[in-house]
């Protein structure tokens, strides 16, 4: 399959972001082989084009989100971060040093991960999957 082609179905998905060819490609590449991996084919069918181009954005996104610094502080918040509120003395903790909620845990991890990506898309995927 050309990735032109899955370049393009990408770019006709309305996303928030605009990446540039070069990180849609690199992020097409490194699924690829997640698929291929995971399903244990030697390539991916046609049939997986937009499952692929699907995995590809969620990889851009999360790679855009850890990479990007709000310019606000408010645009960071979540409110599911807010672990302890006390009332007398108005005190408000948000997260811990571990953070509180998953979306915060993965964005700090140190890699994006594909695994969590995977998981998303097994049922597509399983169809495609031989085990040797």
């Amino acid at each position: 399959m050309a990735y032109l082609e899955l370049v393009k179905i990408i770019k006709q998905k309305q996303t928030k972001v605009a990446f540039t060819d070069d990180d849609i490609l690199a992020a097409l590449q490194e699924v690829e082989q997640v698929i291929k991996n995971y399903c244990s084919i030697p390539t991916v069918p046609d049939a997986l084009r937009y499952t692929w181009c699907n995995m590809s954005i969620d990889l851009l996104l999360y790679n855009h989100e850890v990479n990007t610094t709000p310019n606000d502080v408010l645009e960071a918040f979540d409110p599911s971060d807010v672990s302890t509120i006390k009332l007398g003395d108005t005190s408000i903790s948000l997260g811990d040093k571990y953070r509180s909620n998953a979306r915060s845990r993965t964005l700090q991890s140190h890699q994006a991960n594909l695994d969590a990506i995977v998981t998303n898309y097994k049922a597509q995927l399983n169809q495609f999957r031989r085990l040797w």
